[in-house]
């Protein structure tokens, strides 16, 4: 199966992703002043026209694996740990040097 993208150069693919990587950003920073809101409100459910928003809050525990290893040693440890593999995409605007400036 084609990609929808696969006519697309890198250069217009990075263009267009800086491009919505500036949509999500301000979308998330104003998603998560919503969300601080109605947590200070202290508001359990909103039931708007279109979307209905419930807060709950949740604990989990996680293992402090530095204090572990502290604890009992890094080499008790090591047979535990296993390789993670990610890729991380950075998005950067350009900035152009107009002629005669520095």
């Amino acid at each position: 199966m084609t990609s929808a993208l696969h006519n697309q150069s890198p250069e217009q693919l990075a263009d267009r992703l800086g491009y919505l990587d500036g949509i999500t950003k301000s979308a998330k920073a104003e998603a998560d002043e919503i969300k601080a809101e109605l947590k200070q409100r202290e508001v359990n459910v909103a039931r708007g026209a279109n979307f209905v928003v419930s807060l709950s809050t949740s604990t989990s525990s996680r293992l402090d694996t530095k204090a572990l290893a502290a604890d009992l040693g890094e080499d008790m440890l090591a047979d535990y740990y296993r390789p993670s593999v990610s890729t991380r995409v950075t998005i950067k605007p350009v900035t152009a040097k107009l002629e005669g400036t520095q």
